[in-house]
């Protein structure tokens, strides 16, 4: 039996969205709705690399997994791109990334078809999307040298900072590592302080220059799910406390220069290590001074948005 009124309010919310993108000729659906469709990483990027070329019918729609996934057959722009940086196990209606409805499709699972690319997450927070392959290497090297460029070490212990704990980890590795030192959990979940937003108006990489440490664990652990939340850590100088994948992006990081945290059954390995490193200056010194990427970690940066480049070329020419 079809739901009327759910698909009345599936064509106001579509139209909703369409309003908000009118000038432009890159439409964004289902996406997060803390950003302005203008502000989203993707939007700039095709706007960069190809607005001058777009038009009312060389146009393209962008989806993602907050909404309703009808939208895609709605809409009627020449390509269709879907992306997620969400885990597709608990966005159930997007398990298949919408293969068989657009162009192209993006996510951080690796998926063997001709029309997905393995674009993670992270990609869109160290990166600007207007960035050539000298832009690449200038950003992977400022990250990597952070550590190593430091005269003073940082004073405070370890920060969190999130809005919630649904895998009950968080918590885990808070009440585990308090115990060795205070921290600052200055997101809304477990909440002790205000500086974050009062003395750094919520910059995050800001604040967390202040720390030796951050705990920074996936929200799952799913083959291929990495986030930004570890490139975070890493950017602002802080040695990652992670929870997730065993090797996450082995392309691009040293596994070696992370802590991670295996579970209440060894959660003494986590304990004594950063106990050590926190209480000994010279071995944290060490530590941190680790190349936190591989050697080709630009080079494969570079092939994911060369990649989408190309198969974006493709489809606007087709």
């Amino acid at each position: 039996m079809i739901d009327i009124k759910r698909l009345y309010q599936l064509w106001v919310q579509y139209n909703k969205e369409v309003t908000w993108c009118k000038d432009s000729n890159i439409k964004v659906f289902n996406f997060w709705n803390l950003q302005k469709p203008e502000d989203l990483w993707l939007h700039q990027f095709i706007q960069h690399h190809f607005g001058e070329s777009l038009s009312k019918k060389n146009s393209i729609a962008l989806f993602s997994v907050m909404g309703d996934r009808r939208k895609i057959s709605l809409n009627r722009s020449k390509v269709k791109v879907f992306f997620t940086g969400e885990n597709t196990t608990i966005w159930k209606d997007y398990k298949d990334h919408c293969i068989q409805e657009v162009d192209l499709s993006m996510g951080f699972e690796y998926i063997d078809a001709d029309n997905y690319l393995r674009f993670p997450l992270w990609l869109l927070y160290i990166l600007d999307p207007r960035s050539d392959y000298q832009a690449v290497k200038k950003s992977v090297h400022k990250i990597s040298v952070t550590n190593k460029d430091r005269q003073n070490y940082p004073k405070r212990f370890c920060s969190l900072i999130c809005r919630h704990d649904g895998n009950g980890i968080r918590t885990e590795m808070f009440n585990l590592l308090t115990s060795v030192g205070q921290i600052d959990s200055a997101g809304p979940f477990l909440n002790n302080t205000s500086e974050l937003k009062e003395a750094y108006n919520d910059q995050k990489q800001e604040y967390l220059k202040n720390y030796k440490f951050n705990i920074c664990p996936e929200n799952s652990n799913t083959l291929g799910y990495v986030t930004e939340k570890l490139f975070e850590s890493i950017s602002a100088g802080c040695i990652p406390l992670y929870w997730g994948n065993e090797n996450p992006e082995p392309e691009v990081l040293n596994k070696n220069a992370i802590l991670f945290y295996k579970g209440v059954e060894r959660s003494h390995e986590l304990t004594t290590q950063v106990r050590e490193l926190h209480n000994n200056e010279k071995l944290y010194g060490e530590f941190i001074s680790q190349e936190t990427f591989v050697p080709t970690a630009a080079e494969y940066i570079w092939d994911r948005l060369n990649m989408l480049h190309e198969h974006l070329s493709r489809l606007l020419k087709n």
